[in-house]
């Protein structure tokens, strides 16, 4: 059985050598007068909307590369704005993680508590409670579908928690995981449009692992991943090298490859994951300042829930079409053989 391996620090928390940096009001004193806005609805979360696009006025410099086809300028830590065609309504995304804290402003009620899946093997008692103490499974949560940090903005987002601080991670969970969701998915009477699950969480190859992701990809349903930071080949990783996965890399914001990501040809598309601002757990509107691939994957999840609000019947290969038919091409330094594809939203579908 492989595992996934963590290791902490005080003060820090990785995974894979992913970083969250905690910072419940300000990061520093040059960047505090926009740090404190970044929450403020008059600030950010202004949105124009016209017949088929809405725009999210000083978004975050990770969404405004998802609205431009060139580097935008950036007044860190804002960009141009965000222009999307809806806002993933109907579509529910389940986050396998460390849970969410879904009292968090971002989630404005839409996201809930799923199975706590994250048990002692010996007295099958969760080791934590259903809230995310560790940060990673909000933090991911809110670049699919927050208010403010999020791609999708009126997704439902549901919590498989499968991992409780400290504790190890075998994917044989994660792949009772993707049975149990199977089984919701196809049982479920909720007048949902379609269904993604985003795991953020990498192990090293494993065929089993890699194949529970395939058999979930033909069923019907999307899966995005971390592509893995450990700065070598994805194809090493499962379930990044999993046909069925839809792998995600990191990019910064000056479209360099991610200082960790990790790459080649099992990655197929890559998405801002260095300093990207997302929701913490420290209160109902705190920030975490994250990076990793572990922010790219959830990124393109939100992508995937708005193609299929305004399409649900199609395929995950149509999904993945779309995405690299959307996606701008050959704007990332990169000096690794990985396809050259930087996510992009289109103002329309």
């Amino acid at each position: 059985m492989k595992e996934v391996k963590y290791i902490q620090e005080v003060g820090q928390a990785f995974i894979d050598d992913e970083t969250i940096i905690k910072s419940d009001i300000v990061l520093n004193n040059n960047t505090a007068s926009l740090n404190t806005n970044l929450l403020k609805a008059d600030s950010l979360n202004l949105k124009r909307q016209t017949t088929q696009t809405q725009y999210q006025r000083y978004a975050p410099w990770a969404l405004s590369r998802l609205s431009s086809r060139d580097l935008p300028d950036i007044i860190y830590p804002y960009g141009n704005g965000y222009a999307y065609p809806n806002e993933g309504e109907g579509v529910v995304v389940y986050i396998f993680d460390s849970g969410i804290n879904i009292k968090h402003q971002e989630f404005e009620g839409r996201a809930f508590y799923g199975p706590n899946l994250s048990v002692n093997p010996e007295t099958g008692v969760p080791y934590e409670d259903d809230d995310d103490h560790y940060g990673h499974g909000t933090a991911v949560a809110s670049a699919v579908g927050g208010k403010t940090f999020g791609v999708a903005k009126k997704a439902t987002l549901i919590s498989y928690k499968i991992y409780s601080y400290g504790a190890s991670l075998p994917a044989t969970l994660i792949m009772s995981a993707l049975d149990m969701v199977v089984d919701e998915i196809e049982n479920s009477d909720d007048g949902r449009k379609a269904s993604i699950v985003n795991c953020s969480y990498v192990t090293t190859f494993d065929q089993a692992f890699n194949d529970a992701v395939y058999e979930f990809n033909k069923r019907g349903f999307i899966f995005t991943v971390s592509a893995g930071n450990q700065k070598n080949d994805a194809c090493l990783r499962s379930p990044p090298s999993s046909p069925g996965a839809i792998s995600v890399g990191a990019t910064d914001a000056s479209d360099n490859l991610g200082s960790n990501s990790n790459y080649g040809s099992c990655v197929q598309i890559f998405a801002p994951g260095t300093n990207v601002y997302s929701a913490g757990i420290g209160s109902s509107n705190s920030l975490v300042l994250s990076t990793g691939t572990s922010y790219s994957a959830p990124i393109v999840a939100g992508i995937c829930a708005l193609i299929l609000c305004d399409n649900p019947s199609l395929t995950p290969g149509q999904v993945l079409a779309k995405l690299v038919e959307y996606a701008v091409k050959d704007k990332i330094k990169l000096n690794n053989p990985s396809a050259n594809i930087l996510a992009h939203v289109p103002r329309r579908f």
